[in-house]
């Protein structure tokens, strides 16, 4: 082979950086992708496009190889007495539908009362090699392929959920991760990629008194199959290839809802959720003698919903009533703060030096946060919006109330 077609063969099987967004939060789970904002000296354009999404859902959006996948849980008619868990398949470019295919139909009556932060399609999907895994809560879990074919369908790990469901699915290994943190299960669970069979589940075990939690699992370490789960009172260390408890770390916290987030090779942040949110840094691994696993922890705005980002080596803290904190990641010392206006829920993203802040109104806001805070450009969405962004292929895209946006990424 010559060295030009070895050039071009690389080119066509390697996933160039900030070409998908396969899972919450993006390819790595860290909110980063290649790239610049839209918005430019203090002006936003307005959307290249726009196409309504049925129903209601915060999933995400995830992006692969030019398939947008949303999904979303549609009520039939104004009555509402029965409900369609749908995926749907757009084209990344254009939003055009590619196709739409409903995995489940329950009965109004058989579902919970949701929070009113909640949907009852709040779970963001993950693109895979084998297809598109996608999870509604105690309702249910299913691969569906790359046209909108069911492959398998896997329903009942848990039937008691709080507040609807909420945390994402994980794939590790050939191995799909479930939080299962309701009244009646508090586990993680582990189904197989190729079947939707279980494989193993391991209990939490942390005696809490209030057992629901929504934290989405964070692949651990580089590529070594294990995972970090937070839940009401515990963060457990786990080998995804087995259900083996590496480790686990008590605190006090209940309805945890931000990922844990590894800042370093050897550091992990989490907030314990409700009743008063603290921000715990936990050091990763084998402890030295004498060494604690908690390395510091902050109790004044820590965040109850959106999940940190790493921004120039700081991170990057933003509380649901929208105070940012940039921070010391080693040793969790303030190095700024600002306020930006109105509540978060979805988390923050970056794309080269920026960082983009959606409100829970749909005020979306750029900004550089590296020695100081710095406003670039900011942009109304005049509707609802709790899902976080997504950047893939050159395009922005941010899920509102009622539909989906997409602007064109500047080139860096």
């Amino acid at each position: 082979m010559t060295p030009a077609c070895s050039l071009i063969l690389g080119l066509l099987t390697t996933v160039l950086p900030g070409a998908d967004w396969p899972e919450f939060r993006g390819a790595g789970a860290n909110g980063i992708a290649q790239g610049r904002f839209p918005g430019q000296d203090g002006s936003f354009p307005p959307p290249d496009w726009t196409v309504p999404v049925p129903g209601q859902g915060w999933s995400s959006p995830v992006v692969r190889d030019g398939l947008l996948v949303l999904t979303a849980a549609v009520p039939d008619g104004e009555s509402a007495k029965l409900w369609s868990f749908v995926v749907l398949g757009l084209d990344a470019a254009n939003g055009k539908p590619r196709f739409r295919v409903t995995v489940f139909e329950r009965p109004a009556d058989s579902l919970p009362k949701i929070h009113s932060k909640n949907s009852h399609a709040s779970p963001t999907p993950v693109l895979t090699n084998r297809g598109i895994v996608v999870h509604f809560g105690h309702v249910g879990t299913a691969l569906v392929d790359f046209q909108g074919k069911v492959l398998w369908r896997t329903e009942g790990l848990y039937s008691k959920p709080v507040h609807g469901g909420g945390a994402s699915p994980v794939v590790v290994g050939g191995k799909v991760l479930i939080p299962c943190d309701g009244l009646d299960l508090q586990a993680l669970v582990a189904l197989d990629l190729e079947t939707g069979k279980e494989s193993w589940r391991l209990d939490r075990k942390a005696g809490a008194s209030k057992t629901f939690s929504f934290a989405t699992p964070c692949p651990n370490g580089k590529n070594n199959g294990l995972v970090l789960s937070a839940a009401s009172d515990i963060l457990q260390q786990v080998d995804a290839s087995t259900g083996k408890e590496i480790w686990r770390f008590p605190y006090t916290g209940y309805s945890v809802v931000p990922r844990p987030f590894q800042v370093t090779e050897d550091l992990v942040v989490l907030s314990t959720g409700y009743d008063k949110p603290k921000l715990l840094c936990v050091r990763l691994g084998e402890l030295k003698p004498g060494q604690e696993r908690l390395a510091w922890s902050i109790e004044k705005n820590a965040p109850l919903t959106p999940t940190p980002l790493m921004v120039d080596g700081r991170l990057l803290v933003l509380a649901d009533n929208g105070v940012l904190s940039a921070l010391e990641p080693e040793t969790g010392k303030q190095l700024w703060q600002e306020r930006l206006q109105g509540a978060y829920s979805a988390s923050p993203i970056l794309a080269g030096k920026q960082v983009l802040t959606v409100s829970e109104t749909g005020k979306m806001t750029i900004f550089t946060a590296a020695d100081k805070f710095s406003r670039v450009a900011s942009f109304e969405l005049k509707e609802r919006s709790l899902a976080s962004p997504a950047l893939a292929g050159g395009w922005l895209y941010i899920r509102g109330e009622k539909g989906l946006s997409a602007w064109k990424m500047r080139a860096d």
